[in-house]
């Protein structure tokens, strides 16, 4: 197993020194470092389990408190688990999770892909309001807009959401890594407990 972190060239500074206690917490969760872009992500535990509906406010997804600062806008399209389209047509990739693959031009679709992406479209309906938080980076090499997405409506942190019934697994890309540690104790907990894709697939490790 390897670090949390992912070399991405000298940039990375203070932001990655002040996270460092939290690899012992991603080991746990099976965390590996083979991924050709350094992202980091969780193993799949086996199983034999289908989709079921997430409970965030049972693993402290933050619900009814202040929105943080970002920008408002409207959800017009959810491309898959982890992806979303909103007013303007920018695509917005959420910040560290990272869920099966449905739409890969060049892969089949993944374990547990239909129905993480099902799962987002529930939480985020077309027309729904966010607000969009963002991170160090404003944008990731595909030139999707990176944020952490907030339902405006009730607060719900959607990329947490994800997170707590194993509908995503995380994956962080020093330098943004803001909420790490809510999301490596959200999956933790849904390995620990089985949920959603941790019981449902077979191990494997793929892209984001």
């Amino acid at each position: 197993m390897g670090s949390v972190f992912a070399a991405r060239g000298s940039r990375l500074g203070p932001p990655v020194v002040a996270a460092v206690a939290v690899v012992s917490l991603v080991v746990a969760c099976g965390g590996r470092a083979d991924d050709p872009a350094g992202v980091q992500r969780g193993d799949v535990a086996p199983g034999a389990r289908d989709g079921i509906a997430a409970d965030p406010a049972r693993d402290g997804v933050a619900a009814g408190g202040a929105l943080p600062e970002g920008r408002d806008t409207e959800v017009t399209r959810v491309v898959d688990g982890d992806t979303i389209v909103v007013d303007g047509g920018t695509r917005v990739r959420l910040i560290g999770i990272d869920a099966p693959e449905t739409v890969h031009p060049s892969r089949p679709v993944e374990c547990f892909g239909h129905q993480a992406s099902g799962h987002l479209r529930g939480l985020l309906p077309e027309g729904t309001r966010v607000r969009l938080e963002p991170d160090v980076e404003a944008t990731d090499r595909y030139r999707r807009e990176l944020a952490y997405v907030w339902r405006s409506s009730d607060g719900l942190h959607v990329n947490l959401a994800m997170l707590v019934d194993g509908f995503a697994q995380v994956t962080t890309v020093p330098p943004n890594i803001r909420h790490v540690d809510a999301f490596v104790a959200a999956q933790r907990a849904a390995r620990e407990g089985a949920r959603g894709l941790w019981r449902t697939c077979p191990a494997a490790t793929r892209s984001g």
